[in-house]
């Protein structure tokens, strides 16, 4: 049986009991974070789901708010946070590093609509270990495209400033793929499938939201 080998710096209780209370919390801190992964996951999956049941089902009637007050009601989940994992789906093609930011971050910056935009803040929130609040903070200083938001936290605000408010243009329209099938996003949870990939790449995001 090989020898164990001691530790310079577990030589008293003292010691040993301050290493055991250290490990108990960052395992904790570990635990924590998985839960946090494994919620982003979730988060992303369900508003996914959604999405595609709706785009499957819409010539039955399926459209999204009231797919999402069934599901509310049936599943005891709020509206807001299903509408929350439903705009995290459409912003984000692909699940985001899980790893880097928690769900409260990821809801934040749902309200900056440019993309380029909202990963810089997130890039900077992870280099920076922000809190929630600082990164509420720095949303705040952004000024996004576009005025309107279909699911907005209102600690930052549904709207932009008043003197920010623009209609877009009538007609424009940004598109979605799923199933490898292509969709006009028309708002609200609400598309409407094309035959083929649009010529023209999405337009930028002052360019829409216009409803007459």
């Amino acid at each position: 049986m090989p020898a164990l080998i001691k530790s310079p710096s577990l030589q008293t209780y003292a010691s040993l009991k301050s290493a055991v209370r250290a490990e108990i919390v960052l395992g904790k801190d570990r635990a924590m974070r998985a839960v946090e992964r494994e919620k982003v996951r979730t988060c992303w999956n369900i508003g996914k789901l959604i999405l595609e049941y709706v785009l499957l089902n819409r010539k039955k009637g399926a459209y999204g708010q009231s797919v999402i007050v069934r599901l509310a009601k049936d599943l005891s989940i709020s509206e807001r946070e299903l509408q929350y994992m439903v705009e995290f789906a459409r912003t984000y093609s692909n699940l985001p590093p899980a790893a880097d930011l928690s769900w409260s971050a990821y809801r934040e910056l749902l309200a900056v609509n440019e993309p380029e935009k909202r990963k810089q803040l997130a890039r900077e929130a992870v280099a920076g270990d922000w809190t929630r609040q600082k990164l509420r903070t720095e949303i705040k200083k952004v000024k996004t495209g576009s005025p309107i938001r279909a699911f907005g936290d209102d600690s930052v605000g549904s709207f932009g400033n008043d003197g920010d408010l623009k209609p877009g243009k009538p007609g424009v329209r940004r598109f979605e793929k799923w199933n490898g099938r292509f969709y006009y996003d028309l708002g609200f949870s609400t598309y409407f499938e094309i035959n083929k990939k649009p010529t023209r790449k999405n337009p930028a995001a002052q360019d829409l939201y216009y409803y007459e």
